[in-house]
C-alpha cells in the first residue's frame, strides 16, 4: 500500500510543477491570451506609435473596447494572441465590425495602459 501511496504522491507534485515549467519554456505555435505571458511593464515603454495587425472578434462600443487577434508585435516583445484593448475616445468604432481584418496603432491611455490609438480595415 505504501508504494502505491508514494507512487500517487509522485505523480501529483509532478504534475503541480507543470504550470511552473511552462511558464518558463513556452511552446511554439502557442496562442497566448490577454493577460497571460507577456509583459505589460516593459511594453509600456515602446508603446507609442507600435502598428499592428489582426482580425476583430468583437466591439463593445458602448465601453469603448474591442478583442483583437493580433500578430505578433515584436517591439513589444508580444506573440501573437487574443486581447481586449481600450480604445482612445477620439476613435470612430461604428466603422469597425466584428470579422474585419484590421491595421491599428498602439499607443499608452493615460494610466499608462496599452489602448488602440487609431483603427483602419486593411485595404485589399
Amino acid at each position: 500500500m505504501q508504494k502505491y501511496t508514494f507512487a500517487a504522491m509522485a505523480v501529483l507534485l509532478g504534475w503541480a510543477a507543470v504550470p511552473a515549467v511552462a511558464a518558463d519554456h513556452p511552446m511554439p505555435g502557442l496562442i497566448q491570451v490577454a493577460g497571460q505571458d507577456h509583459d505589460h511593464d516593459h511594453a509600456a515603454q515602446n508603446l507609442q506609435g507600435t502598428k499592428g495587425k489582426g482580425v476583430v472578434n468583437s466591439v463593445d462600443v458602448a465601453a469603448h473596447k474591442v478583442n483583437v487577434s493580433h500578430e505578433p508585435l515584436p517591439s513589444l516583445s508580444w506573440p501573437a494572441m487574443k486581447m481586449d484593448f481600450a480604445v482612445a475616445p477620439s476613435v470612430d468604432l461604428k466603422s469597425v465590425k466584428a470579422g474585419t481584418q484590421v491595421e491599428f496603432t498602439v499607443g499608452k491611455n493615460k494610466e499608462g495602459q496599452p489602448e488602440i490609438q487609431a483603427i483602419q480595415p486593411v485595404k485589399k
